[in-house]
Parts: structure tokens; C-alpha cells; sequence
């Protein structure tokens, strides 16, 4: 399920970092998620998109679980 939330909130963002050529915008670890962005700003507008992915898909992200 996690990887169809983060291809939903992906998809049309071009945030992240470029590393050796590749971009990285998130790393995952069973059910934990990294979100890699280069400003304030553009963590916000992923984290918006991840929960509009959430709520596309049924599911809620848990607010207090977050740092």
C-alpha cells in the first residue's frame, strides 16, 4: 500500500534531491517513510500530496506518529 501512496503523491512532483543522477524524494523501511525534500516548502507541498494520496486511496495518516 505504501508504494501506491507515494506513486499517487509522485506523481507530477519534482521535488527531491539529485544524487549521481538519480532523484531521491523518499526512503522506505517497512512501514516507515523518509520524506526527502530541499526546502521548508516543498516538504509541505509533499506531505499535502501524500495526504490527498491517503484519502484517494481510504486510508489516514497518523499525525502524531510524525516528526
Amino acid at each position: 500500500m505504501a508504494q501506491l501512496l507515494m506513486r499517487y503523491a509522485l506523481e507530477g512532483f519534482d521535488g527531491g534531491f539529485r544524487i549521481g543522477g538519480r532523484r531521491i524524494t523518499n526512503l522506505r523501511y517497512a512501514d516507515d517513510i523518509v520524506l526527502i525534500a530541499s526546502s521548508g516548502e516543498e516538504l509541505q507541498e509533499f506531505i499535502s500530496r501524500l495526504h490527498g494520496a491517503a484519502s484517494m486511496v481510504g486510508m489516514k495518516l497518523n499525525d502524531k506518529k510524525q516528526k
